[in-house]
């Protein structure tokens, strides 16, 4: 019954797309030690389990499985490493000849598996070291916060099921039984920790490890425990699942059905047409290319932040940062790594960057410490689509000059001040844990700290903050939200144009129970840095005018649009008073109900002299019904009263929106 039960388990707790939740992975290595357990039982036992050819080659093959994992994905490591451990301790003490070929066998796959992806042998120690940082960073730099009933109720079915096991199945091994247990227990902390640290859709991996930690345990019980255990697994990863997939019965059997018909489709393909699976992939590279294009470039090449698969879509010769994630550079270490590759002589020499922050971070977070030398041993040539495309100054190595400002001690919670110095302003903020956040942030994770800037008109803004991004320094002033600040940091009117995003003072705040979890006072360090001015790079910053602007004369029909925010600041029924660059932010659709979007999106001011100046405004995703759009235009030339209208061009036909807002200069 237990061999007919599992393949509808997997079909249960894999992904909409056919890939496995990471419960799979986490849970296996406690599935061999629990082999192990039945192999090493006494022969009276009633968990013996009689060893021939197939059983030692099935252990082989689970052994070769887990070894892998690491390799798979880091944090695998931690559960594999714990788990194997363990399954060798239970070998030795059985018969050490076999726990001596049971490690030999581990090694050599781990190292078979690492050589045949082309990485050297003696890199594989200093790969397993690396995963430190990334490891103990986590809890703090990618949390989120969600449901805690999820929380409460894995708890509670995690702890029955450990009763239950313990009592049918550890309590009757003796000494060798708290092994057991503590195998079971750590699995299901590890599953936790994955599951809702970072919590949102990571919870279907709790869920799925209750329903695999349940089919373990009901092996090891009589029947009517066994309903017990299934009655209290399947309510739990009901409960979780539902929560995020609105899980029904008619859901769950989809499920099954797909999962059947992907791999009778997968087997198919395999033994029929196996160039199809080469013509899939060319395609889904074609369509990678279509999304987000790039110039061909001579050389080798890095992109920032993320979107690593447009690289390879291209056939570009990728040159790595060691943390090649820029929001995973979470941490002093991690930071200062991809600050030697730029400094050194494998930097890459051009660069696709995007300010592209997670979890509503300050952007000036991620790769923090790479921005100066971007900033300075890089020169902005172009701009293509969302990316600004950099090229490597090869007469520069260094980062721009740093002079200090201040050094100052500052409470969580409270305001401090910013200088005005005429230049950007870099801060190293020292925020750290107390001894019960750090024992909290192992366990689970600790509570989220926010920095909010206020502006001189008293508006305010707020971002998610990880405090140990800020220990090797950020650009703190001025606020750099997106892609288009980055390059106007290089600008000769760079002062004008951050006017509205200089901010007067500071604050990093948290939640209620912050302060029992992090040092209330911190020490922060401020320096300005000198960054070099780059001719024409206004050109890449500035979105251009058009010539033949679109009057509702032109217009054939009523559009619909909402204005989000202009200048960053919400949008009311009073005129704004705009200085510096004008920047509009807001969607727009020829109709969102019927699906029809916006081609190009154009931003008009009409001042009262009758005079049309008009702006292209950038867009993303036009295939959509309702299509997000921004414009940066240079106003230096405007003074006097002007309404600002939104434009939608589909098929060569203008519509206008209705909403109007009035403009001083």
């Amino acid at each position: 019954m237990h061999v007919v039960i599992l393949p509808f388990l997997v079909a249960e707790i894999s992904r909409a797309d056919g890939r496995l939740y990471d419960s799979v992975f986490i849970v296996l290595p406690f599935v061999l030690l629990l082999l192990v357990f039945r192999v090493c039982a006494r022969a009276d036992s009633e968990f013996y389990l009689r060893t021939n050819r197939f059983i030692f080659a099935a252990i082989a093959i689970v052994t070769c499985s887990v070894a892998v994992l690491p390799l798979v994905k880091g944090s695998f490591t931690i559960s594999a490493f714990f788990c194997g451990g363990l399954t060798f301790v239970v070998l030795w003490r059985r018969r050490r000849s076999v726990a001596v070929v049971f490690a030999c066998l581990a090694i050599a796959a781990v190292s078979g598996a690492w050589v045949a992806t082309g990485q050297p042998i003696g890199a594989l120690p200093r790969f397993f070291v690396a995963q430190g940082p990334i490891v103990s960073g986590y809890s703090d730099a990618m949390s989120l916060n969600g449901a805690r009933w999820e929380l409460v109720i894995y708890g509670a079915v995690s702890i029955g099921l450990l009763g239950i096991f313990y009592t049918q199945f550890a309590r009757r091994l003796g000494s060798m039984g708290l092994i057991a247990v503590a195998s079971f227990g750590f699995t299901l902390f590890v599953c936790f920790k994955a599951g809702f640290v970072r919590q949102g859709g990571h919870a279907l991996v709790a869920a799925g490890a209750l329903l695999l930690a349940g089919y373990c345990v009901s092996a090891m019980t009589q029947s009517l425990l066994s309903l017990i255990v299934w009655a209290l697994t399947v309510f739990g990863w009901a409960y979780i699942d539902q929560a995020h997939s609105r899980l029904d019965i008619a859901m769950a059997s989809q499920r099954v059905h797909d999962a059947v018909a992907r791999t009778c489709h997968g087997i198919k393909v395999r033994a029929s047409t196996p160039q199809q699976l080469r013509s899939f992939f060319d395609q889904q590279n074609a369509a990678i290319r279509a999304q987000l294009p790039l110039p061909f470039v001579e050389g080798s090449v890095d992109m920032y932040e993320y979107e690593l698969s447009t690289i390879f879509a291209h056939g570009l010769r990728w040159a790595p940062r060691p943390v090649f994630q820029s929001y995973s550079a979470y941490g002093s270490r991690l930071d200062e790594l991809n600050v030697a590759h730029l400094k050194g002589r494998n930097a890459p020499q051009h660069v696709f960057l995007e300010v592209q922050p997670i979890d509503a971070r300050l952007p000036a977070l991620e790769d923090a410490g790479s921005w100066p030398l971007l900033l300075n041993r890089y020169r902005v040539v172009g701009r293509t689509g969302r990316f600004l495309v950099l090229d490597r100054n090869p007469s520069v190595a260094n980062a721009p000059k740093m002079e200090d400002v201040s050094t100052t001690r500052q409470r969580l919670g409270r305001w401090f001040d910013l200088p005005k110095v005429g230049e950007p302003v870099w801060a190293e903020v020292g925020v750290r844990p107390t001894l019960l956040g750090r024992i909290f942030g192992a366990l689970f994770r600790p509570p989220q700290l926010n920095i909010l800037f206020r502006y001189e008109d008293g508006q305010t803004e707020t971002f998610r903050y990880v405090a140990a991004m800020g220990h090797s320094g950020f650009i703190v002033s001025p606020v750099i939200h997106n892609t288009t600040d980055f390059a106007a940091l290089l600008m000769k009117g760079r002062e004008r144009f951050f006017s509205n995003a200089l901010p007067a003072s500071v604050e990093i705040t948290g939640g209620k129970w912050t302060r029992l979890f992090w040092k209330r006072t911190f020490d922060v360090h401020l320096t300005r840095i000198e960054l070099p001015l780059q001719p024409g790079a206004e050109s890449f910053v500035y979105d251009e005018w058009v010539s033949d602007a679109p009057v509702n004369g032109r217009t054939v029909g009523a559009a619909q649009c909402w204005i989000d925010a202009i200048n960053r600041r919400p949008v009311t029924m009073q005129p704004i008073d705009a200085k510096g660059p004008l920047l509009v932010q807001g969607w727009a659709a020829v109709s969102a109900e019927k699906g029809i979007g916006a081609e190009e999106v154009i931003v008009a001011l009409l001042g009262d002299d009758g005079n049309v100046r008009a702006g292209r405004a950038r867009v993303e995703h036009p295939e959509m019904s309702r299509v997000g759009f921004e414009a940066v235009l240079d106003t230096d030339n405007l003074n006097g009263i002007y309404k600002l209208q939104i434009y939608v061009r589909r098929q060569n036909q203008f519509f206008s929106c209705p909403i109007t807002v009035q403009i001083r200069r």
